[in-house]
């Protein structure tokens, strides 16, 4: 139907210039001239007769489908016409798009994304200070903890050590990445195993056998996710423990251990002065920070003057438990997300500059435009057009080599990056390459050289335009005559 009455408008356009047109010639004839000569001198007064069908062909619609349509054939002849210049400038995008993609995926993972875990946001670390030693985020005893535990503002809590243990599994031995955490830590956490069951209260307490949790990547790289594992004894630095059940790939922790094990009962653990464990609790609800804060504070004064040889000068504050998590490696992130921000406008710039040699090669087209009635606008958005398709194509590549490096990073970074298993492309990250894609190149380099570009045709061709353009009296049709077209 769209069709059908674009043709009535054309045709309708048509009649009423040619009745504007006779009755110009009419009024030239009654004037003395010949039916010849009045045709050509109503010609004349009237004007470029291409340009007032394009200006009432405006009026019918803000955006023209059919000339997006032929500006797009047109950028796709142009590209396949320079095939070189059209290959760098893709290849140049793909490069600043895809490393700028790949970063963010990481920075959205580990930085901005809240943790797989039940009311993530009420998950806080319990960090130790002591001001006259210069202590400050610092570790903490495991008769602290059973403090805390007690008669803390937490609804739950659990402490962890993290480390590395030499496993060994019939004859071969391997040094993985460990921790050894008590039961409450997984129940704070509101973790559910793939097999098997968790920790047991009880199997914290001296003289429990120790038991042992894998991780699934542990369970699948290296036991061949048998089941029949669960229930199995392996040797954990030199001692035998029985695995329990398997943890979940949805399972992240900081430094990424690899296996878990119970807290061994020693003389060690159980010395106010030893502080070497992390502490990991659950705020209560509707319990905020600061006054979880100031209920430990309150609860360390009370125990530094119960235990002065130990607890003196001593005092706690909780944290928010991902921020704690990501603060060790979030400068490095920032940085390194700064430095692909930087190769991909340098990128731009590069790609400016090919398009502004190519602009200047193509003056005498732009000239010839021009001189055919081609306006500013017009040339404009088609060189708009014949760069978005290059930005479309470097984006979709950049996105490519993205996939790519994300499976790279993933697979061989640094192990200390928490949640480093769980990057991968989603539509988020999509939607930021296309950021990427539309917003840096287009509006901010490209616009000069296209600018520059048509400067340099409107030079070459303002002569020729000259030449035919005919001098006479201004048309007597005023534009407003066709609105209605």
């Amino acid at each position: 139907m769209s069709w059908r009455r674009r043709e009535r408008r054309e045709d309708d356009l048509a009649r009423e210039l040619r009745s504007h047109l006779d009755l110009e010639a009419e009024e030239q004839r009654r004037a003395g001239l010949a039916p010849e000569d009045a045709h050509y001198a109503a010609l004349r007064a009237f004007g470029n007769r291409t340009t007032i069908e394009e200006d009432t062909r405006m009026m019918w619609q803000l955006v023209s489908l059919e000339k997006l349509g032929q500006d797009l054939r047109y950028a796709c002849r142009m590209a396949r016409k320079s095939p070189f210049f059209t290959t760098l400038a893709i290849l140049t995008l793909a490069l600043g798009i895809g490393a700028n993609t790949a970063i963010f995926s990481v920075v959205d993972t580990v930085l901005l994304r809240p943790l797989p875990y039940r009311d993530a946001s009420r998950l806080v670390r319990v960090e130790t200070r002591n001001d006259p030693l210069q202590v400050h985020n610092g570790p903490a005893s495991y008769p602290d903890f059973m403090d805390w535990k007690a008669s803390g503002p937490f609804e739950d809590c659990g402490i962890y050590s993290i480390g590395n243990s030499l496993v060994r599994v019939g004859t071969s031995s391997e040094r993985l990445p460990s921790a050894a955490a008590t039961a409450s830590l997984f129940s704070t956490l509101g973790v559910r195993p793939l097999l098997g069951r968790l920790p047991l209260p009880e199997e914290d307490k001296s003289g429990a056998s120790p038991v042992t949790l894998l991780t699934e990547h542990l369970w699948r790289e290296r036991f061949g996710a048998d089941p029949s594992v669960v229930g199995s004894s392996i040797s954990v630095d030199g001692k035998p423990s029985v695995v329990v059940g398997v943890l979940p790939a949805s399972f992240v922790f900081e430094r990424n251990p690899e296996l878990w094990t119970t807290l061994e009962q020693n003389e060690d653990l159980t010395t106010r002065q030893n502080r070497f464990l992390a502490v990991l609790a659950r705020l209560g609800p509707g319990e905020s920070i600061q006054q979880a804060d100031s209920r430990l504070i309150a609860l360390c004064s009370h125990l530094a003057a119960q235990y002065p040889n130990s607890n003196k000068g001593w005092s706690a504050n909780a944290f928010p438990w991902q921020e704690s998590m990501a603060g060790p490696v979030r400068p490095e992130l920032l940085v390194l997300l700064g430095a692909v921000c930087l190769v991909l406008f340098i990128c731009c710039g590069n790609v400016a500059m090919l398009l502004l040699v190519r602009g200047i090669g193509r003056a005498r087209e732009f000239g010839l435009r021009t001189a055919l009635g081609a306006s500013r606008p017009r040339i404009a958005v088609q060189l708009l057009t014949e760069n978005l398709l290059l930005s479309l194509a470097g984006g979709g590549l950049g996105a490519a080599l993205a996939v790519w490096l994300v499976s790279l990073l993933v697979q061989y970074g640094p192990r200390d990056i928490p949640r480093l298993s769980e990057v991968h492309m989603d539509a988020r990250v999509l939607l930021f390459a296309l950021a990427l894609t539309i917003l840096t190149p287009l509006p901010s380099v490209r616009r000069r050289a296209g600018a520059a570009a048509f400067k340099a045709g409107c030079k070459h061709g303002s002569t020729g335009r000259r030449k035919i353009v005919h001098r006479g009296p201004p048309p007597r049709f005023a534009q407003d005559r066709f609105s209605d077209c």
